[in-house]
């Protein structure tokens, strides 16, 4: 049987995470950015992880509603789906309904990117401020990318276009653990773990 290379991804970077002391125990997840079927949500259901579910792309939102796969696992009782943009966070009343001091964990695969470089920072330290744990993925150091690079099924999902570089010297500030795979500025990747200031 060929190895789900996706599920393999998430639980790699859960276990570095706890290779790594991040992660004593786990119980919820807020996941930014979606498309579906989607495996991570999958997979932290399996660990028995609370999931958020937040996605700026009403297609994509909606595909993940209606995606049987999801739904036949029977456990979505455990699941919250919220369409958002995270940037709305910025907002004073946004940020206090999101009650963002109940996550463990913030699961933020290649999205970063995909705001101005000063709104990624921005909600980058309201995360790293009222959550545990954020575990990031982005592009090391410039991608370029526009909606029409990625195409859709239902349009074009403006959500898509890279507006930000992200190198590992923009987490130097933080508790954070960078790996940077590859060379930067050639469509390679920065994985980063982040210890909130509630960790």
């Amino acid at each position: 049987m060929k190895p789900d290379y996706n599920r393999e991804l998430f639980s790699g970077f859960i276990s570095k995470a706890m290779e790594l002391g991040l992660i004593p125990r786990i119980k919820t997840l807020l996941t930014i950015g979606e498309r579906a079927p989607d495996f991570k949500i999958i997979e932290a259901s399996r660990l028995g992880m609370k999931i958020t579910v937040l996605e700026p792309f009403k297609d994509n939102f909606q595909a993940i509603i209606d995606n049987p796969y999801i739904n036949q696992q029977n456990i979505t009782d455990s699941w919250k789906f919220v369409c958002a943009d995270i940037a709305q966070i910025l907002e004073p009343e946004v940020l206090k309904k999101a009650k963002l001091d109940q996550y463990g964990i913030v699961w933020w695969f290649h999205g970063i990117e995909h705001l101005d470089k000063e709104v990624g920072k921005k909600v980058l330290d309201v995360l790293v401020k009222n959550c545990k744990i954020i575990i990031m993925s982005m592009p090391n150091g410039l991608f370029p990318q526009t909606p029409e690079d990625v195409g859709g099924t239902n349009g074009l999902n403006p959500y898509e276009l890279h507006k930000s570089a992200w190198y590992e010297e923009d987490f130097k500030d933080y508790n954070a653990t960078v790996f940077a795979v590859g060379e930067r500025d050639d469509k390679t990747s920065l994985d980063v773990f982040i210890k909130g200031d509630r960790y």
